[in-house]
């Protein structure tokens, strides 16, 4: 396994994300985001850790991926439960579920800024939240041919959602969608329940089906550091990272990389 050394690792912050750029401005509002977040969970006992691209960034960079616009972390499911339960809106920051935006369909939930704005690829353009956010993905045992049934339903709403303009009988017809979609996967996991599944994966709905996790290769927890601050990675991260990305150190083509968002507003609103 190569490292990435200190002198490459500033060309890439310095081609990408350098401290003046709207990416760098991007990542220090996750960053901030991502604080808040591990605030919470450390005072109510909630387990997590930066996961997929984020913990990559965390191992490689020590921080963030120079030309990643996203952050993602994980929990298993009665820890994302907990932490809906005892979240509270703030000024700054709301917590987007299926529950509280209507043409929101994704059974994860994002931490997002309210004072700020993210554009991404059409999907979102309904939204109610639309401001800058991590990614809190719940994991379960599941069958992999079940998860990725519910992964092609769910963008099918995603993508039916995301075209409706003023119509109450679209709107309606998106709800009756979404009703049907999580009494069905209540069902499923009822059902599959009963089933001894080792492997974990991201929740009935959210994607990525094929990425499976173990639990003994996550707890217990590490520490890593990144962007200067410790936050929890799995405890065998090398193994998590190669089932995901295979050599992980070796960094991709850079005249290739695409990013999520398409419009980013840093300072929208009062508070900075």
């Amino acid at each position: 396994m190569i490292m990435i050394n200190s002198l490459e690792q500033q060309k890439l912050r310095e081609k990408f994300n350098p401290d003046d750029s709207i990416l760098r401005q991007h990542q220090q509002k996750m960053l901030d985001i991502l604080k808040r977040f591990d605030k919470i969970c450390q005072e109510n006992d909630i387990k997590y850790w930066l996961s997929s691209g984020t913990c990559l960034g965390a191992i490689r960079h020590h921080g963030f991926i120079p030309w990643d616009d996203d952050a993602d972390v994980e929990m298993l499911r009665e820890d994302y439960l907990k932490f809906l339960k005892v979240f509270k809106e703030t000024e700054r920051y709301v917590l987007q579920t299926k529950d509280n935006d209507t043409y929101y369909v994704a059974p994860y939930a994002k931490l997002r800024d309210k004072k700020t704005y993210v554009e991404e690829h059409g999907q979102d353009c309904n939204y109610k939240y639309r401001g800058i956010y991590i990614d809190i993905f719940a994991l379960e045992r599941s069958y992999r041919c079940v998860s990725c049934f519910y992964q092609r339903v769910m963008w099918r709403i995603l993508m039916f959602g995301s075209h409706i303009k003023k119509s109450s009988f679209k709107r309606n017809l998106f709800c009756f969608y979404k009703y049907i979609f999580y009494k069905s996967i209540a069902i499923a996991r009822i059902v599959f329940r009963v089933f001894p599944f080792q492997k974990l994966r991201h929740t009935y709905g959210s994607g990525f089906c094929d990425n499976t996790r173990y639990e003994k290769e996550i707890f217990p927890l590490s520490y890593c550091e990144f962007e200067g601050y410790n936050f929890p990675v799995p405890r065998n991260y090398d193994a998590y990272l190669t089932r995901i990305y295979g050599d992980y150190m070796k960094l991709p083509d850079l005249d290739k990389l695409q990013n999520h968002m398409l419009k980013v507003e840093i300072n929208k609103g009062s508070i900075e």
